[in-house]
């Protein structure tokens, strides 16, 4: 067989059933499309073990319990195939969800910085108050550094950033100038 795509893996689940009968069944997953759990917002595991086991009674495969502490059911997309010649297929499906699904989130994510970013633009149009200053409002809508994830201007132009939805080694980026 072949390598998987990149952020898919597979089992092999193959064993007797509860009546010692051979059953050959094979599961093939992709890690999660994120690093923090939706609800809460806490990191969460990206690469996972198999997310499912034979069930002995009927030689199927079963999720196993995937929720998250905050009572979140976390996904790890799979697919059961009950040959090795099943494994390539599902891994590319797979890949393509996943994919599919990390980019969604980066979309997302882009969006809701440009959308923070638009409305601390928005503040600092606003008149000043009596007795502010520019350096003031902009204090105010300033969230973040180069160095920490917010709004905060950067070479007299203002950037919103966050960590990619699935790599923190990777960032998200909207500048005003994107808007």
């Amino acid at each position: 067989m072949s390598a998987l795509p990149a952020h898919v893996h597979s089992a092999d689940l193959s064993g007797p059933n509860d009546r010692n009968v051979p059953v050959s069944l094979f599961v093939v997953w992709a890690d999660r499309p994120y690093r923090l759990c939706p609800v809460c917002g806490e990191g969460v595991q990206v690469e996972t073990g198999c997310p499912a086991v034979m069930d002995p009674s009927t030689g199927e495969a079963e999720s196993l319990d995937q929720k998250h502490g905050c009572g979140e059911w976390l996904i790890t997309r799979w697919i059961g195939v009950d040959s090795l010649e099943g494994i390539p297929e599902a891994a590319e499906q797979l890949a393509a969800e996943h994919a599919d699904d990390v980019a969604k989130g980066r979309a997302e994510a882009e969006a809701e910085l440009g959308d923070e970013l638009r409305e601390a633009m928005a503040r600092l149009a606003e008149p000043l108050d009596e007795g502010e200053t520019i350096a003031d409002r902009e204090a105010e809508i300033t969230t973040g550094r180069d160095d920490m994830p917010g709004i905060y201007k950067e070479d007299g132009q203002w950037v919103a950033w966050a960590y990619d939805v699935r790599d923190e080694e990777v960032m998200i980026t909207v500048r005003q100038e994107d808007l």
